[in-house]
Formats: structure tokens, sequence, C-alpha cells
């Protein structure tokens, strides 16, 4: 199909990443994990909210799958006006991290590591990111957990 248009508004971005945890909440606890989104106040900002909300369930989906019961999967938002890309969203897990082989591959169309996965989920992600004028970053260390940021204009 038609690829859907973005539409962007000034948004609580606070409030998305809270909605989008609170979607994926039900299955984090059927995992045994511990999810949790920190926002210390409203940061607003112009974005797609269906589109940033979409990112961030697949984000913590991806987290949430790599991740050993028991464990956390944590987003962080902050603000740093010094920094060209002010807004930032860090989800963290403890999961069972990415090789540098996969990482380089991550948001490839059609890559996945999974035996089920498509392989687009990433790079979704990734184009929709691109769209809001953002970057998609990832550390990961294999056996020691992920970080994914999304990096946001204000």
């Amino acid at each position: 199909g038609k690829p859907r248009t973005s539409h962007f508004e000034h948004c609580d971005i606070a409030s998305i990443l809270r909605d989008g945890v609170a979607f994926c909440a039900p299955y984090s606890s059927r995992l045994g994990l511990h999810l949790e989104a920190r926002a210390s106040e409203a940061v607003f900002g112009a974005v797609d909210p269906i589109e940033l909300r979409q990112v961030v369930i697949n984000l913590v989906l991806n987290a949430c799958q790599a991740s050993q019961a028991g464990s956390s999967v944590t987003l962080v938002l902050t603000v740093d006006v010094a920094q060209s890309y002010p807004i930032a969203i860090g989800l963290t897990d403890a999961g069972c991290g990415m090789s540098r082989e996969v990482l380089q591959r991550a948001c490839e169309p059609f890559f996945s590591t999974k035996t089920d996965g498509v392989g687009l989920g990433l790079s979704i992600c990734s184009d929709i990111i691109r769209r809001h004028k953002g970057d998609l970053t990832f550390d990961s260390r294999e056996g020691r957990g992920t970080v994914a940021t999304i990096h946001l204009p204000r």
C-alpha cells in the first residue's frame, strides 16, 4: 500500500512515551520483565504522535524479546538544549545484545535475527525518525544488552 503521510503536531513526547509503555506493559509482564518510563516533565516537540508511538512500541517489544525474565527495560526521556538534537529517548535493556555485524545491519530492510522475524521493524523505525529530522542509534554488547536512542530536534 501507499506509505502513510506524517502529520506533525506540537505534542507532549513524555505522554506519547508513557502511552507506548502502557500498551506494552501486559506483554512485558507476561515475560516477567520490569518495564518503566522515566520523564520528569512534559517535553514538547513537533512530532507525528502516531508514528512516534509506533517507534516506541517497536523498540520496547524488541527489547522485551531480547531480555530474560526478571530483568528491566527502561525508557528515559531527557532534554539537553546544548545538543543539536535536544530531545533524547533512551531505551535500555539487559538482553542478549547484538554483535558488531548485527548492529551494522540492524536497520536494513528484511534483515532479522529472529526465526519468525520479517526484518522490517527497525527499518521502519529508522525511516520514521529520519522523517522527524532525527536520528536512531544503537549501542550494544553481546551478552550485556542494548541501548537504543532516539534523538529528535525540538
